[in-house]
This record gives C-alpha cells, structure tokens and sequence, in this order.
C-alpha cells in the first residue's frame, strides 16, 4: 500500500471526525487497512489535543513583548492591561474544544494496539538488570535460621503428641463395661415389650459384645469381686439366649455361637471364684455337673470303647467314623439324647466346646454347623433342621419324628457342591428319643 493512500485515509478519517463521527466509526469505512490506519489516526487526534494546550509561561511573556514592542507601545502600559477573567475562560474552553478535547475522551473507548511479546520481555529485562543484587547471607544466619526451624518443628511433634494422649480415654474396667451393656439391653427388652421391631444388627452387635466381655473376664486372675460381675453378666447372656433362640433367624446363628461359648466361660468363672481350692478343681469344672461318668474322665487311654457310654440329656458326642467313607470324605458322628447324624471331617460345630473324650454340653436345642460355604442349623427337640447357603435360607427336614426331607433334585439345585454331604447326612439321621416342640 503505498503512501499516498495511507494520507488519503488519514485524511478521510479526520474529515469525517471533524463532521461529528466517533473515532471507532472513521476506522469502521477502512476493515482490511485498520491495522495500519489506527496507530496513525490515534497520533493525529493525540497532536490535535496537544496543541490545544497552554504555551509554558517564558514562551507567553516573550511573544507578547516581542508583540507590544512591535507595535510601538509602551511595555509598562502594556503590561498593567489584564483581559477579563470570564473571558479568559471562556477563550480556553473554546480553544480546548476546538482542538479536540472530545476526540481525547472517545478515544479511552478504543483499546490500545498489543504490543509484541518482546517490547514486555526487554522492558522486564532491563528492570531486573537495573535492580540492586540480593545481600548474601552469611553462615551463621543460615544456621540460626536452620536451628529455629527444627526447633519449632520439634515444638509442634510435642504439641500433637501431648494432644493426643489427653485426648485419648482411659480404659474402663469389666464392670463399668457390664453395667453399660445391662443398661443397653434392657433398653432392646423394653422396645421388645412394647411390641416394636429391633434390627438384627443391634442384637449380633450386643451379643458379640457380651462374648468379648466373658472372655477378658474370664482371662483375669479369680477374684472374689469378680463374682458379681459374672452374675450380673450371666443373667444378661441367659436374657440374650431367650431372645435369639425364639427366633432362630440366619443372621442370628453366629450370635447364637457366641452366646453359648460366653455363657459356658461366665459359668466356669462362677464355678472357680466359689471353690478356688486347687487348680484341678477348677480343670474339673470345665464337664457341665458330676453326670460325666467316671468313665469320661479317668479313662484316658487312646482309643473309643466298642460299646460307648448312652449320651445323656443335655450333652453331645462326636466321634470320628474310620469306616465311612462315602463319597471318599472321612466323616463324624453327631449324637445327642435324642438324635444322631453324621457331617463330614472337615465341618464344626461351632455352638459347643468338646472336651478330650469328645463330650460337650448342649445349652441350647439348636446345634450350629458350619463347613464349606454351607451352615446348618439342626434342632435336637423336634427333628427340623435348616440351612442358609448363599444367603438364603432352605428348609432341609421339617419338625417332627415323620418330618419332610428336602427332594435330592432340589437340594441339587439349591446347594450345587454342598448337596453330596447334605443328602447323606440327612440319610443317616436317626432319631433315637422322644422328640418335642
């Protein structure tokens, strides 16, 4: 673009400037020559404004000098004459206008041109070349800056650590623990009077804590304060048994398990705070009463007789089968006074304790068994027995001497790998007493 043209804009734009347009109005006519136009228009209207300046006072004193001198007057006359201050103004403001004070006041609307990145970046160099450099610090002020840093990092370790240690509660004793579980259960007793449901959760969790209390109470030394507290803790186990054996839900067996190995522990720590003779007397309490016969006991040598003792009411016997070996599984007879059964080796009975002549005591008319995913819920009254496999519960043999089996292509359907051991026990399940409800 040549020159000529640029001044022919130029000269355009302040033409339409002076006839009242805007700044951003004369620059719209030229779009494609904006980014040449523009500088040069905005330093026209910037020389215009300038102009309509007052001239510095040595310039003023000098002309009007050279002026009254000129004109052949006296300089001292001329001098004592002052033009009106009104129409000083006034001449001013016509002089301002005319040189383009409006232009000065559009042109803050028009943004300024960017300059190129490397105009910011020499004028940030040139900046930080001419400030002064950095006073080197000296070694002892390193050090003692060092020292105070470590210092108050030390101060604030001890800090934290002595907060938490006031923060953290000391450990109540069993009986305070007693106390505040009986004051939660009686609350449970009290929603259950009033007819109104609890969850299962809150009766796993009271249960689970009655067992944790049974076994730190029975692990300290027999003491006769400890008497009770074993008690108090017995009558609150017993309350707990009522309520999960009327309701022999799944979710209740581990509780049930609980409650047995709980109440077996307080009744062992009764029996040895009561008689604290001997250390035997104390081993000799672990068999439930004198109806073990001597033979339990005193015979020792390894190896069951061939014709074992009757079990008795209340008690349960496992022993080992060297000659079943169906389905190539070693199994166990479970025999009570009133029924008897076989599961295989590898699954428990987690509800009772054996002692070394595989007799344990039965507190409750369910047996709880457990073994490769499957749990087993058998009762010793009436024949029912029940599992829960995979979370639902199936109804293997109802109550009574005829109960119903489960049909063997159900079970197959319901309990996949588990259906061999279950069939054949339900198979050599023999009733041998008066069953009840």
């Amino acid at each position: 673009m040549s020159r000529e043209r640029i001044d022919e804009m130029l000269q355009e734009c302040l033409a339409a400037y002076e006839h009242g347009l805007t700044p951003e109005e004369c620059l719209s006519a030229f779009p494609e020559q904006r980014a040449v136009l523009e500088p040069l228009f905005r330093q026209a209207l910037s020389l215009r404004f300038a102009f309509a300046n007052s001239p510095r006072q040595e310039y003023r004193q000098r002309t009007r000098e050279r002026l009254l001198f000129a004109a052949g007057r006296d300089v001292s006359h001329a001098y004592s004459s002052q033009p009106d201050e009104l129409f000083v103004e006034r001449a001013r403001r016509r002089l301002v206008a005319n040189a383009g004070a409006g232009a000065q006041e559009a042109l803050r609307n028009v943004p300024p041109p960017r300059l190129p990145f490397w105009v910011n970046a020499r004028r940030r160099l040139l900046e930080a070349a001419a400030m002064p450099r950095p006073r080197a610090a000296f070694p002892m002020a390193l050090a003692l800056r060092g020292s105070l840093s470590a210092a108050v990092v030390v101060l604030a370790i001890a800090v934290a650590g002595l907060a938490y240690l006031t923060s953290q509660t000391r450990p109540q004793g069993v009986s305070a623990e007693v106390a505040q579980l009986e004051v939660q259960w009686q609350e449970v007793q009290d929603q259950l009077a009033s007819g109104r449901p609890v969850q299962t959760d809150v009766i796993v969790e009271l249960t689970t804590k009655a067992s944790t209390l049974a076994t730190r109470l029975s692990a300290e030394p027999a003491q006769a304060a400890q008497a009770p507290v074993a008690e108090k803790l017995s009558a609150i186990i017993d309350s707990q048994q009522d309520v999960v054996n009327e309701s022999p839900a799944p979710e209740l067996v581990q509780a049930q398990q609980q409650l047995n190995q709980a109440e077996e522990k307080v009744r062992i720590l009764a029996s040895r705070v009561e008689s604290p003779t001997s250390q035997p007397s104390a081993a000799a309490s672990t068999t439930p009463e004198p109806t073990n016969t001597p033979a339990a006991t005193a015979t020792a040598r390894p190896g069951p007789t061939a014709t074992p003792a009757p079990v008795l009411t209340g008690q349960v016997r496992m022993r080992l089968l060297p000659g079943d070996t169906t389905y190539g599984l070693s199994w166990t007879e479970v025999r009570t006074s009133n029924m008897s059964f076989v599961i295989p080796a590898t699954w428990e009975v987690t509800n009772v304790v054996v002692n070394s002549s595989g007799i344990a005591t039965l507190d409750s008319s369910w047996l709880s068994i457990e073994g490769d995913g499957v749990a087993v819920l058998a009762n010793t009254r009436n024949g029912e027995i029940q599992s829960l496999i995979e979370g639902e519960r199936i109804e293997l043999r109802t109550e009574g001497k005829n109960g119903e089996v489960i049909d063997l292509e159900e079970l197959v359907q319901v309990a996949d790998e588990a259906a061999l051991p279950l069939r054949h026990m339900l198979a050599s399940l023999e009733l041998t007493g008066t069953l009840g409800n």
